[in-house]
C-alpha cells in the first residue's frame, strides 16, 4: 500500500494488530477516509475506515444476517 495517509495509517495499523497480514488481501476502498477492504481466502470481506467524528477507526462486514 502506497502513499499512505494519515487516515489510512490508523486502518492499516488497526488491521495489523488483528489480523495475520499473510492470510488476507487488502484492498484500498478511497470512497472513505482511509478505507481498506480486508479479504480472506474463502471470499468475506470486511471494510474498515477512519470515522472522522468519532476519531476512531471503524468496520462493516458483508454478515447478512
Amino acid at each position: 500500500m502506497k502513499n499512505l495517509d494519515s487516515n489510512r495509517i490508523h486502518v492499516y495499523n488497526y488491521i495489523a494488530k488483528y489480523f495475520n497480514l499473510d492470510e488476507v488481501n487488502l484492498r484500498e476502498f478511497s470512497v472513505f477516509p482511509g478505507g481498506i477492504i480486508v479479504e480472506d481466502r474463502i471470499g468475506g470481506f470486511m471494510l474498515f475506515y477512519w470515522d472522522i467524528e468519532k476519531q476512531k477507526v471503524v468496520f462493516e462486514n458483508n454478515d447478512k444476517s
